[in-house]
């Protein structure tokens, strides 16, 4: 992936149950996108994720090809 943001296998677990797991997506320049699924399990936590309420227990996220630091 290579786009304004590019997240790559962001996971989160609460006492051993993922709430997140392994996910990835892309945004170009220009792009606008949403969510294809009605009601997409853990996207509340995906969103918390990026925007650095939740600390990730893996994954990367980088934004403009820099690598960010998921708190």
């Amino acid at each position: 992936m290579s786009g304004v943001l590019d997240v790559a296998g962001l996971a989160k677990s609460f006492g051993g149950m993922p709430a997140v797991r392994g996910v990835g997506f892309g945004v170009a320049a220009g792009e606008a996108g949403g969510n294809d699924r009605a009601q997409w399990r853990g996207e509340d936590h995906c969103f918390n994720l990026l925007n650095g309420q939740l600390a990730a227990d893996a994954g990367s996220v980088k934004l403009q090809g820099a690598e960010i630091v998921l708190a």
